[in-house]
């Protein structure tokens, strides 16, 4: 169990750790394509389509990680606790909850292109990549508010002292996080419910094969 005084260090330790990983995998992609006589490198291309959004993404579950091993009493249970968000997304997709507005970290797709490349198809990601980020940084304050103090790991001592933690930087950061969080949710929302017809990618597949049929 991580205390408050060590969760920033971690989380940006993982960051940094997670950074290098994408680096050394764009090396070994060029290595290879050099391998092969291909000498035309897209650095830009790899760096935002690529390590920039598998960065985010991966960092985002890192908090998430770290939020459940810092709430949670034992590390078997952070442990399991992980291992049942990870069967339940996989399983909910398959039955069209896909949304990004309640799927943690997801975005839409971006298709690509050699003439337009990501186009203007990076905007949507984007915004959701924000919205998600705002949202680890409530998990981190509240992780910071409900951390644990010395061996007791009770509920009940960690919410009275609760209060006492919301105040100062604490609290400003957190209002401005949760301000974010929702402004940008409603934006996400607006764009992709009511100015556009959402359908999941089940209902999709269940059109064209009902449109085959005919």
């Amino acid at each position: 169990v991580c205390s408050s005084d060590l969760l920033l260090p971690k989380v940006l330790s993982i960051a940094l750790v997670l950074a290098g990983t994408f680096g050394v995998a764009v090396l070994t992609g060029v290595g290879f394509q050099v391998f092969h006589g291909y000498q035309r490198f897209e650095w830009m291309a790899y760096l935002l389509w690529f390590v920039v959004p598998t960065w985010i993404s991966t960092t985002q579950i890192a908090v998430l990680s770290v939020t459940v091993q810092s709430l949670v009493p034992t590390k078997p249970l952070g442990w399991a606790v992980m291992l049942v968000y990870l069967v339940a997304e996989a399983s909910l997709g398959t039955l069209g909850f896909q949304h990004t507005l309640y799927n943690f970290g997801e975005t839409a797709v971006v298709p690509l292109s050699d003439m337009n490349a990501m186009g203007h198809f990076w905007i949507g990601p984007a915004w959701q990549r924000a919205y998600w980020t705002s949202f680890c940084v409530i998990l981190l304050a509240l992780v910071h508010v409900l951390r644990i103090r010395g061996v007791d790991l009770r509920w009940h001592p960690r919410l009275q002292r609760a209060p006492g933690r919301l105040r100062g930087a604490t609290a400003g950061i957190l209002g401005a996080a949760v301000a974010l969080w929702i402004g940008l949710g409603s934006w996400i929302f607006l764009n992709t419910n009511i100015r556009n017809t959402y359908r999941p990618s089940t209902d999709r597949k269940s059109t064209r094969l009902n449109s085959s049929h005919r």
